[in-house]
């Protein structure tokens, strides 16, 4: 016991350095993982959008197929029996809207539009646009687009981050 008196007696604890080194580390950490963990946050929000756009997708194909691929007819979330979901942190639902036309002129920012009748071609899509909330979370910038190729059965997205969709 007395031994051990006489080691705790002589312990002076961390000097400044050590304490700074330790302090500089969990800085560094931080800065590393912060970046990291906003990228989850938005990829996590555009997981959650393509799990509740994978009813409007079931229902759009089975509409095409039904229709004989007459976009004109499979248009509108009536037309094709669907019921957007309900607002979530990142997503406004019940404001989505769809659209009809070509992929060459498919920005992520598509507006609303039907098709006067059949498109044909290599590059004639059906898609559904979900705008985000009024307030964002960081890193999201345009809105979750989604579209089906009407020739191939092709799903095309557009990333929430607002870079174009790929064809």
């Amino acid at each position: 016991m007395v031994g051990i008196r006489r080691v705790l007696r002589g312990t002076r604890g961390f000097t400044l350095i050590e304490i700074a080194i330790v302090v500089a580390i969990i800085g560094i950490l931080l800065l590393i993982a912060l970046p990291l963990f906003t990228g989850a946050r938005v990829r996590a929000y555009v997981a959650e959008a393509r799990q509740l756009s994978s009813e409007w997708k079931s229902l759009t194909w089975a509409c095409l197929i039904e229709k004989s691929f007459n976009q004109s007819r499979c248009d509108t979330a009536t037309m094709i029996g669907w019921t957007p979901a309900q607002a979530s942190s990142a997503w406004n639902w019940p404001a989505a809207y769809m659209f009809c036309g070509n992929i060459a002129s498919t920005p992520p920012t598509q507006a609303a539009s039907t098709c006067p009748g059949p498109i044909t071609g290599a590059t004639a899509v059906v898609g559904v646009v979900v705008p985000l909330v009024a307030s964002p979370p960081t890193g999201m910038t345009q809105p979750y687009l989604l579209a089906i190729k009407t020739t191939t059965g092709q799903v095309l997205e557009s990333p929430a981050d607002g870079s174009s969709m790929t064809p």
